[in-house]
């Protein structure tokens, strides 16, 4: 699969997934009121328990407290003031962790916003990365039918990491593929399924073989290693939760 055609496929995936996701812009209030009647206080063994902590002990308090820290949270965007919002976007995580808005304005403060503060391309790296992970380590897991954290978390690889529209495009892009090809096979090859390399991709990435065999099958051979490969699978999965 030549590199144009996949940044077509990653586009157009991610394209099908910003307009199936218009109607999850609502108001956060009306958001918070269908998700919490949908999950209510039951929470599995998977989720963290300073989530389950803050959600037992403040009760319906929780939305009251979270209104006020997205004010704040509002003032210290238009100040720019976007590490302190880090600390405070992280409270509302914890507050309104089903909410898929709280973890998109989240990660695109670190990712966007605060990686364009650092002068030297590692540490700009560092806050795109950590964009990168809030969404697919805590996101995705605690809202695994989101459309719209699948495609906010593919935007940040195909426009931060696949475009050169960041000066630093080049450093993530070869970061990103100096952490991934350990657990791929040659010239970025997915592993077998039943393989340990699979395994380890899959705890590390949250990357499933069979997914990455059913994308292939539609689009051919994918070199896992490129950004935009990492778009297309985050926005392929999204697709099977988007209205």
């Amino acid at each position: 699969m030549n590199g144009k055609l996949k940044q077509l496929a990653a586009a157009a995936a991610i394209v099908a997934l910003v307009a199936a996701c218009g109607a999850q812009s609502r108001a956060l209030r009306e958001t918070r009121r269908t998700r919490l009647a949908h999950h209510g206080a039951s929470y599995s063994a998977d989720v963290p328990p300073a989530v389950t902590f803050v959600t037992v002990t403040l009760g319906g308090f929780r939305g009251m407290i979270a209104d006020l820290l997205w004010l704040r949270a509002s003032r210290l965007q238009e100040e720019r003031r976007y590490v302190e919002l880090v600390q405070l976007s992280g409270w509302i995580t914890k507050l309104e962790p089903h909410m898929p808005e709280v973890w998109s304005f989240h990660a695109w403060n670190m990712a966007y916003n605060i990686s364009v503060m650092m002068a030297r391309p590692e540490d700009r790296w560092r806050w795109v990365l950590n964009g990168i992970e809030l969404l697919r380590d805590e996101g995705v897991p605690l809202n695994p039918r989101s459309a719209m954290i699948h495609r906010e978390l593919g935007w940040i690889f195909q426009h931060k990491l696949g475009m050169d529209g960041d000066p630093g495009h080049a450093f993530y892009r070869a970061e990103w593929a100096r952490q991934i090809a350990a657990y791929l096979g040659e010239d970025g090859a997915r592993p077998d399924a039943d393989s340990l390399a699979a395994s380890e991709l899959e705890a590390r990435f949250k990357m499933d073989a069979e997914t990455m065999a059913e994308i292939e099958e539609n689009f051919g051979r994918i070199d896992w290693r490129v950004p935009m490969a990492q778009s297309l699978f985050w926005g392929w999965k999204g697709l099977a939760f988007a209205d």
